[in-house]
């Protein structure tokens, strides 16, 4: 069983079959050239938290640039059946989705990012509720992690995820199972 998963990742496939809705588009990503992008989105996404930190700029750069160059080597080793995506909005890059199927029937966010300007006006609400269509059609749960404080919490509430473990350092698991899906 295992193994037939892991070659057909069918949540994945229907990713890929079944775009965003309109203006959004995804492409896979490509290093070297998204780096600019994905390093500045990533240093978007921890603004609040170095802002208190009393370290000069160019040692705030460096430690972001370290930071992200781990979590990005993270995630490609330890999800398998994955896609990296840029979000695009108007063929501009916008931000970035990154999801993984961690196993039949469950369809893991592992980051969705948005540039400051785009953030709170629907784009992520938009994606989500994409992804949460295709997991029903399928018959598949959805989940996250949420930092803790993270405000994008409370719109994953509203999408009707839940807290289903403890949380593990600052972040929480969250789910939106299939069921709660066709009532959500």
């Amino acid at each position: 069983m295992t193994g037939t998963w892991l070659a057909e990742a069918l949540l994945l496939t229907a990713v890929d079959a079944n775009p965003p809705p309109s203006p959004f588009a995804l492409r896979p990503i490509t290093l070297p050239a998204d780096l600019a992008f994905l390093l500045d989105l990533y240093r978007q996404s921890r603004a609040r938290e170095m802002a208190l930190v009393p370290w000069p700029e160019e040692h705030k750069r460096a430690f972001l640039s370290q930071q992200f160059t781990a979590q990005h080597f993270d995630y490609e080793n330890r999800f398998v059946q994955r896609r990296f995506c840029l979000v695009l909005r108007q063929g501009k890059p916008i931000g970035r989705l990154y999801l993984a199927e961690t196993s039949p029937g469950r369809l893991r966010v592992v980051d969705i990012s948005l540039v400051t300007k785009m953030q709170g006006r629907g784009c992520g609400t938009l994606l989500l509720r994409w992804l949460i269509n295709l997991c029903e059609g399928a018959g598949a749960g959805v989940e996250l992690h949420v930092q803790q404080g993270n405000p994008a919490r409370r719109l994953y509430q509203r999408l009707g995820f839940v807290q289903t473990t403890a949380s593990h350092g600052p972040y929480d698991f969250m789910c939106l199972e299939p069921a709660a899906i066709a009532v959500s």
